[in-house]
């Protein structure tokens, strides 16, 4: 097919799937040129909005089967990435392939997380445009093989936001999860069993878990010999005995070690910024397992529950070291502890970029196939 005659077949696919719409288009020609307008197209940018829109189709034109509206033209040039886009709803909406669907949703996302910054932010953008107001500013071609009758737009439109929420969910998890750096062991632990079911992981996880609970345990009970063995040298030069803990240990921080309190103070902050992180970021942990309870409740203790009980007990060990260097030991080891589970997978060398994004993959295909067993009406 000619440029010329694919032009004006695009055209006319538009003309009866938009017919609500003021259209204008820009010739293939004129692609790479600085477009001049004529009077009459002047007059239709009037009646037109400024809102990107997405017009999904099943004809393959000059390229590509989805095209971009802009305020000014219909067929904005644009990367072969919304092919994908376009290949996604066709598995469910006109071949109901699952097969097939699910390699297109895993080509999709691999894509997607591939992209350069500046190109994810484009495509993301103009998809939220386009699933702006319930899907409001996507068309389908109106024909037998996709959108038979104009009345059943809406349902296409609920479908193409549920089908790009679960590509944007696991988007969103990836950014949070190795963007950020935000990995432990226990999310590690849980994408290799949602990929492989390899049941020895676990083996790693309980390791490190007890490791941390076990050191944790050890900081306490000393704090607790401590604060009790200063109770009672306390009682025996006359202190009355039932003065609360509390005042207690501050005159031994302040009237005993106070050299030691610049650095407990510091390491206090510090623990209070890695709790007060851990605390923000605890919905979308548990948004990660999904209904992997054990794990969730097992990483939420680690990193959000420790994190405050060395908060307060670290403060006390610092403080009541005997000397500068142990003071020293003190702070490190209580930053220490919390860290296990960030370390292990570096010294496991396990390929945790490569983790997630297969486990994100696989929970993006199940979700997939949930919701093909939902109705129309559902």
């Amino acid at each position: 097919m000619s440029r010329e005659k694919a032009y004006r077949n695009l055209e006319a696919i538009y003309e009866k799937s938009c017919d609500d719409r003021a259209l204008l288009f820009q010739h293939p020609d004129d692609y790479d040129k600085n477009r001049d307008f004529k009077e009459e197209d002047l007059e239709i940018l009037k009646k037109r909005d400024f809102k990107t829109r997405l017009f999904i189709c099943t004809t393959t034109i000059l390229g590509d089967s989805v095209f971009l509206s802009t305020h000014f033209t219909d067929n904005l040039k644009h990367q072969t990435h919304f092919n994908f886009v376009r290949d996604y709803v066709k598995t469910l909406i006109m071949t109901k392939n699952w097969t097939a669907a699910t390699s297109v949703l895993t080509d999709l996302l691999t894509m997607v997380f591939k992209m350069e910054p500046s190109a994810y932010n484009t495509f993301a953008c103009t998809l939220a445009s386009a699933l702006s107001d319930e899907a409001a500013n996507t068309d389908f071609e109106v024909s037998d093989e996709l959108l038979r009758y104009k009345a059943d737009a809406v349902i296409y439109r609920r479908k193409f936001i549920v089908l790009m929420r679960i590509i944007f969910d696991k988007i969103s998890t990836k950014r949070f999860l190795v963007d950020n750096g935000a990995t432990n062991i226990y999310r590690d632990i849980h994408c290799m069993n949602k990929v492989d079911r390899s049941n020895w992981a676990f083996a790693y996880f309980f390791f490190c878990f007890l490791l941390q609970i076990c050191l944790v345990c050890y900081v306490i009970v000393q704090n607790f010999g401590e604060i009790c063995e200063f109770q009672s040298a306390i009682s025996v030069t006359g202190v009355v005995e039932d003065e609360c803990i509390l005042k207690v240990t501050w005159y031994k921080i302040f009237a005993k070690n106070p050299e030691m309190v610049p650095l407990a103070l510091l390491s206090t902050i510090f623990s209070a910024m890695r709790a007060h992180v851990e605390m923000t970021e605890a919905l979308k942990i548990s948004y990660f397992y999904g209904s992997n309870y054990l794990l969730k409740s097992i990483d939420l203790i680690v990193n959000v529950a420790l994190p405050f009980i060395l908060l307060i007990t670290g403060f006390t060990l610092i403080t009541t070291a005997p000397s500068f260097i142990d003071a020293v030991l003190n702070a490190t080891a209580l930053g220490y502890i919390s860290a296990i589970d960030d370390m292990l997978p570096g010294l496991l060398q396990l390929p945790e970029a490569e983790l997630i994004m297969n486990c994100l993959i696989q929970e993006s295909i199940e979700q997939f196939l949930d919701m093909t067993e939902l109705s129309d009406e559902e």
